[in-house]
């Protein structure tokens, strides 16, 4: 598989990537950078803690950084839990949009860890 390939299994545009670091190598590492970001445990452990303000600070990292890659999808669900912790309180339906976070974190590291394991056979 290459970084193509794995960007189109996410349902993610890599042309829009490209766009800004010109080269597939280059989007490449920054996606195996990902999976090193803490940003995602921590959300999940300040959730898991109530602690709002934490959290925040979590998802607001996490959508960042999916967004500085072109993960979309999980910029995106990342963005709409950000702005329901944003007045430091635990939503109402935050557990609906921590999970949505979870699964879209989850379709990007998996297809992450497919292609490294493809460029490391």
């Amino acid at each position: 598989m290459n970084i193509r390939e794995c960007f189109e299994k996410m349902g993610e545009n890599i042309d829009d990537v490209l766009s800004r670091l010109r080269k597939e190598e280059r989007v490449a590492k920054y996606s195996l950078l990902f999976l090193k970001d803490p940003s995602f445990d921590e959300l999940c452990d300040a959730y898991g803690k109530g602690d709002a303000q934490t959290a925040f600070r979590a998802a607001h990292t996490l959508k960042g950084a999916a967004a500085n890659i072109g993960f979309n999808k999980l910029s995106h669900s990342a963005s709409e839990l950000t702005e329901a912790l944003r007045d430091g309180q635990m939503p109402a339906n935050g557990d609906a949009l921590l999970t949505q976070v979870k699964l879209d974190y989850t379709r990007v590291t998996s297809n992450i860890r497919a292609f490294q394991a493809s460029q490391n056979a």
